[in-house]
């Protein structure tokens, strides 16, 4: 998601690029946001992926019919389209996630 870095685990380094920010902002995790990921350990940049995968999972499920169901699904929507706008800002992005805690919600049929 922007954040490609090699990590080599005969010497247990993470290499990256000086500019460790690159990434879009819709899907970045929260502690990129924050900017608190410690980006010399590889983990950090593994959860990270995770928490951008989510996203995109999340926007997949919306589209995805139940094989028994007739409820039509949900239209197509980017991550947090309700509360940013299309082209967020860094700090519109931190707001939402970071200090309002907000989430894409899981719609009731999946439950």
């Amino acid at each position: 998601f922007g954040l490609a870095v090699r990590y080599s685990d005969t010497t247990g380094e993470v290499d990256i690029q000086p500019n460790n920010r690159l990434s879009t902002l819709r899907y970045m995790a929260p502690e990129m946001l924050a900017n608190k990921m410690d980006c010399a350990a590889f983990e950090g940049f593994k959860a990270a992926d995770v928490y951008s995968f989510s996203l995109i999972l999340w926007e997949i499920v919306r589209r995805t019919r139940h094989f028994d169901s007739k409820i039509d699904v949900e239209s197509y929507e980017l991550p947090y389209y309700s509360v940013v706008p299309s082209d967020p800002t860094h700090q519109e992005m931190y707001s939402a996630v970071c200090v309002k805690n907000i989430r894409p919600q899981i719609s009731e049929r999946w439950s």
